[in-house]
């Protein structure tokens, strides 16, 4: 996997409402994001509507579903748009290879890292000169997706840290991969937003990750990524509470958003999801309906697309 060497911008102005929930600014080798709490979903009585995939993701009044674009399919061509957390590289040496390595859900005691693999393996991340956190599904889980959270860590330190995969290390080449954990905050209201998963033959989402940014116009840089895993306990449903979102330099501070007023107009959210089967990627108005309806049937989905090709 190639990643960001220095503080860069690679995307033109035109396309960043598309793409910025990825965009990662490096400062001394460190990643800064922000945290989320994993929400009990409230269980759908019926089935969302499906629509024909197309190739469009950007902003569009509200629809029973949404489509999603086909995401960039190698590691490589991930890299502007993919946190990554050092300024070195894996080479993809061997079938065990992590890939789509994500560090996200900063908060002040905790951080999550998630990555995929091309066949089912067990996954770990040891903390340098620290502990071993098995998956958040348990040690004995195997899958092509792997979803660690780190707990109980002080607040305004820096962490480095090895992926563990199939008993094999990872060390992103001797340099290790390093987060910042952010300040402790007082809570603000909740604000979730809910959401569907499916796969490229319409079939419900057993695995898969799903990550969320938000961006305003006024802003060069989106909030920090927020993530949440989705397993076959939840149906392919999802939800993700904004209102965690820190800013991407600064994981000392919320990222200051609206969804309401005049202020709202100017404000997006880009989706990203991941998972064995495709990826999809879909960005609408912070204030379409679909996000925080109370019916499961009006709820945004999100279609996978193939990748065409493999990390």
């Amino acid at each position: 996997m190639t990643i960001l060497s220095s503080p860069s911008w690679h995307l033109e102005e035109k396309q960043r409402t598309q793409f910025l929930i990825l965009t990662v600014v490096m400062i001394g080798g460190v990643l800064l994001v922000s945290c989320a709490t994993p929400m009990e979903l409230p269980r759908a009585t019926a089935t969302p509507a499906l629509s024909k995939p197309d190739s469009t993701a950007t902003a569009v009044p509200p629809t029973p579903t949404e489509t999603a674009t086909t995401a960039p399919p190698t590691a490589t061509a991930l890299a502007p748009v993919f946190p990554s957390a050092t300024t070195h590289s894996i080479q993809p040496a061997v079938a065990s290879n992590p890939t789509h390595l994500v560090i996200s859900n900063v908060c002040d005691t905790s951080f999550t890292i998630s990555w995929l693999t091309p066949t089912d393996e067990t996954g770990q991340v040891q903390l340098i000169d620290g502990g071993i956190y098995d998956d958040d599904r348990g040690a004995s889980f195997h899958g092509t997706t792997h979803y660690v959270t780190i707990t109980g860590l002080s607040t305004n330190d820096k962490y480095a840290f090895d992926v563990i995969s199939n008993g094999e290390r990872h060390d992103n080449a001797g340099a290790h991969w390093m987060t910042r954990i952010g300040a402790m905050l007082l809570p603000r209201p909740s604000d979730l937003i809910f959401g569907q998963v499916r796969n490229p033959d319409g079939s419900t989402v057993t695995d898969a990750i799903v990550f969320s940014t938000i961006d305003r116009i006024q802003q060069r840089f989106p909030s920090a990524p927020l993530s949440v895993l989705v397993t076959a306990h939840d149906d392919g449903f999802f939800s993700i509470d904004l209102a965690q979102a820190r800013t991407l330099l600064d994981p000392t501070s919320y990222f200051d958003y609206a969804i309401s007023g005049d202020r709202y107009m100017n404000n997006s959210v880009t989706l990203f999801v991941v998972s064995a089967r495709g990826t999809g990627l879909v960005t609408v108005d912070m204030g379409d309906a679909r996000l925080r309806s109370s019916d499961p049937e009006q709820w945004l989905v999100i279609h996978l697309s193939v990748d065409v090709e493999t990390p």
